[in-house]
């Protein structure tokens, strides 16, 4: 029985792997098939048998700011404080033992394992049920993140009352084969053209939703809508710094659901986190309701 780093399942290894993940088909951890930075891993190997894995994704590099944090008009400043500016890595962990080999220290030893290869700054955080908060590593609480829903028959009986709250801006839609690009602009002479090099889009898989075009001719505001057959779902809100708290974020997203709706029939779907009280306030305000509820703790070395 040995552990082996496995950031990647190569295909040398992507039977045993499959084998492995088929022990207990409920769950999937995170893995890739092909090297990336942003993942770590490593598993305990008996003969040709995986029976317990760990794997990290990089959620944010302690360097540069996320979209989701950086650019959010309801971000929450305290949030930004604590996983960005500098501030240590932050990776999200999963993990998965087979189930004949549970509670026999597996999970604490790929733990050790993984936290040796990372630097002391580095931070560890993981979705954890109610029967997993009294484990060894499991450490402080830090937030939730909410699925929210809003339907349309929901959407069609406030929506009138969502209009008047609105700002009235010109705005024209674009489409590519899983996303609608809807853009906002400022009404003056230099954002009448609607051409790709103005917007500052490069590849027609490059989604920009409700963007309104700033003075410079940067997006000043955005937010991206990605379809399903059954669900679509909204992310990636921006506006720019200097233009906030003027509307501009309820704006896009009445344009949205005001243009979604009258396309599709489908729910629109969004996560938010706990600690991002503007957006929970403006999500509710345009009629979103919590559907479901995944908690996150700091995970830290059971030696510890």
């Amino acid at each position: 029985m040995k552990i082996i780093n496995l950031d990647y399942v190569n295909e040398e290894m992507s039977e045993k792997f499959n084998n492995f993940l088929a022990t207990s088909p409920d769950y999937e951890p995170y893995y890739t098939l092909e090297k990336n930075h942003r993942f770590k891993g490593a598993a305990i190997v008996e003969g040709q048998q995986i029976i317990a894995y760990i794997g990290l994704v990089l959620i944010n590099d302690g360097n540069n700011l996320n979209e989701a944090s950086n650019s959010n008009e309801d971000n929450n400043s305290n949030e930004t404080n604590n996983y960005n500016n500098g501030m240590p890595k932050v990776y999200e962990l999963s993990a998965l033992t087979s189930k004949d080999y549970r509670k026999k220290g597996y999970f604490n030893a790929l733990l050790s394992h993984i936290l040796g290869q990372l630097s002391p700054k580095d931070k560890l955080i993981m979705p954890i049920n109610e029967e997993f908060k009294n484990i060894s590593c499991v450490s402080d609480y830090l937030y939730s993140e909410y699925l929210y829903v809003l339907k349309k028959d929901h959407f069609l009986q406030i929506r009138d009352e969502l209009e008047k709250q609105s700002l009235t801006l010109d705005h024209y839609t674009a489409f590519t084969e899983d996303h609608t690009s809807f853009y906002l602009y400022l009404d003056n002479e230099d954002a009448a053209s609607e051409s790709d090099e103005i917007y500052g889009i490069d590849n027609e898989d490059i989604s920009i939703l409700n963007a309104m075009l700033s003075e410079d001719d940067e997006p000043a505001a955005m937010l991206n809508l990605s379809h399903t057959p059954s669900y679509s779902t909204i992310y990636g809100v921006f506006v720019d710094e200097d233009k906030r708290n003027k509307g501009l974020g309820f704006s896009l997203l009445f344009d949205t659901l005001d243009e979604f709706f009258n396309e599709y029939d489908k729910p629109l779907i969004l996560n938010v986190t706990s600690t991002n009280i503007p957006a929970l306030k403006l999500y509710k305000k345009a009629g979103f309701t919590k559907t479901s509820q995944v908690d996150y703790y700091a995970i830290t070395s059971p030696m510890s």
